[in-house]
């Protein structure tokens, strides 16, 4: 699922927004949400109290539990590998990687930026499911191999066709043809590389996916009812898991409304640059002027970042950067003085697209980019603020 949006999490924290850092393979930031043990838990019941018990009526409770410990730690395995191989494609296709979670429903992977072509997103919609068919044939494979020629009679080795079935259940759920699951990325590539519109391609999941949720929450109210009928069995599981159905019902759809609202931004901005999301708010400072009267002309609003520094050419050659330090400055310092050089890679031409300026600053992490003409004519700089002005339409923070 491609996240939008622009980086705003320090990098160094190991608990934000109710996630746990875990490990950064690859380079792409692992997050446990509190809402992962929801599911946790109930999974590691039913294993120990129903599933396992119904086919090794003999085990001890501590056989039963270690192999529903071992079955629950290979199912979330596999699907942190599923969500880290669409991180990885998507690294491979330039799109910054923010953080894989795991949380109640399953698994995220949060993305800065978009594909830019039907085949990349077919590639990268698809990179998940493979990941699970190849996790599933290597537990089936371990299983097989085990059992037969080797002649293990453990009841431990059924953990490895456990694990299989769980990623082939996980591999045909995910590849039904709705949003948000990775079979309505898939559906949008190919209709896409069919119509050549993009927001044309997103629909047709998109209302999968309505329908997808409504027939969750249809049958999740359906539950609830039956379980408050006067012959109900099991009246208070039924009511639990018509609340389920409901819950994952509300997940898909709004997960289906913001895919496709995405998509229409995209296709809104399709053709902007970077020069037409600039934040009209800055204006440059002069490197003689006092650097307490800079401050207070170019920094009006705390969420300003920078102020360029401009030479007798009209070429940006530092930039003043709003610290919102807590100690005035001297009053002899000058803003020159104060300013730093501007990074190549914080450097855009007025031409670049959107899409790249957005994966450029989340690549950056920085709060600002410098835009530039060809030859190296300040143009002005693009902001958080300002960018996300473009993509909702709105020209307040632009020029």
């Amino acid at each position: 699922m491609v996240a939008q949006g622009l980086p705003r999490q320090p990098a160094g924290n190991t608990m934000v927004s109710g996630s746990l850092k875990l490990c950064s393979p690859f380079g792409i930031p692992v997050r446990l949400h509190y809402s992962w043990w929801l599911i946790v838990i109930p999974m590691l019941f039913t294993l120990v109290h129903w599933f396992y018990p119904h086919f090794y009526p003999q085990l001890s409770q501590g056989e039963l539990w270690t192999m529903a410990a071992l079955t629950t730690v290979l199912v979330f395995l596999s699907l942190l590998a599923h969500e880290l191989g669409h991180a990885v494609a998507a690294q491979r296709f330039g799109i910054a990687v923010h953080s894989v979670e795991l949380f109640v429903f399953g698994g995220v992977s949060r993305m800065m930026g978009f594909t830019r072509r039907p085949r990349d997103e077919f590639i990268l919609a698809g990179s998940g499911p493979l990941v699970s068919l190849v996790f599933g044939l290597l537990a089936a494979g371990a299983y097989l191999l085990l059992r037969y020629p080797l002649g293990v009679t453990s009841p431990l080795i059924d953990v490895g066709l456990a694990v299989a079935g769980a990623n082939a259940a996980m591999l045909i759920f995910n590849l039904i043809p709705a949003y948000p699951l990775d079979g309505g990325r898939l559906l949008q590539g190919v209709l896409w590389h069919m119509t050549r519109r993009r927001t044309l391609a997103a629909a047709i999941p998109a209302g999968l996916g309505w329908l997808l949720a409504a027939v969750s929450t249809f049958w999740g109210a359906r539950e609830i009812t039956r379980s408050l009928g006067p012959e109900a069995a099991e009246s208070g599981w039924q009511f639990i898991a018509g609340l389920w159905w409901i819950l994952i019902g509300t997940f898909i759809a709004l997960a289906a409304y913001k895919s496709f609202k995405g998509v229409r931004v995209l296709e809104r901005i399709s053709g902007l640059s970077a020069a037409q999301a600039l934040d009209a708010r800055i204006q440059p400072v002069a490197p003689q002027e006092s650097l307490l009267s800079a401050r207070r002309a170019a920094f009006p609003e705390p969420d300003i970042p920078a102020a360029p520094i401009l030479d007798d050419q009209t070429r940006a050659v530092s930039v003043l950067l709003n610290n919102n330090s807590a100690e005035p400055p001297d009053d002899g310092a000058l803003a020159g003085q104060a300013a730093e050089p501007i990074p190549a890679r914080l450097r855009l031409l007025q031409t670049t697209d959107l899409f790249e300026t957005l994966m450029t600053m989340a690549r950056t992490q920085s709060e600002w980019l410098l835009v530039e003409e060809a030859s190296g004519r300040y143009v002005g700089l693009v902001t958080q603020a300002s960018l996300r002005a473009a993509f909702r339409g709105d020209s307040s923070k632009k020029s």
